[in-house]
């Protein structure tokens, strides 16, 4: 729910179709743990393949390509995945059992 809530905000004044399309793209991602090979997603999700049914690769290339500088995206290689660990430094300080 925080990951949902930080790509909104994220998104917040931005309401363009490929903003729309990017912004989708973070939430699914955010859905998954692992990492994701950057050809496969178009084929994520049917949120995803609608979205990227009429575009070309260059357009999904460029949509993560903006999410990488966004730091919503972390790529290495071809594999990429929602860069999650960013929203931590939001999160309040849990107390570990050692703490007691």
């Amino acid at each position: 729910m925080v990951w949902q809530n930080f790509v909104h905000d994220q998104f917040q004044n931005r309401t363009s179709p490929s903003d729309a399309r990017q912004r989708h793209l973070a939430l699914d991602l955010g859905a998954l743990r692992d990492w994701v090979d950057a050809s496969k997603v178009a084929e994520l999700t049917p949120r995803l393949a609608k979205a990227y049914a009429t575009k070309t690769t260059k357009t999904v290339s460029r949509d993560i390509q903006a999410l990488v500088q966004l730091k919503l995206v972390e790529r290495v290689g071809r594999r990429i995945r929602a860069n999650r660990e960013i929203i931590f430094g939001f999160l309040p300080l849990r107390r570990t059992s050692t703490e007691d």
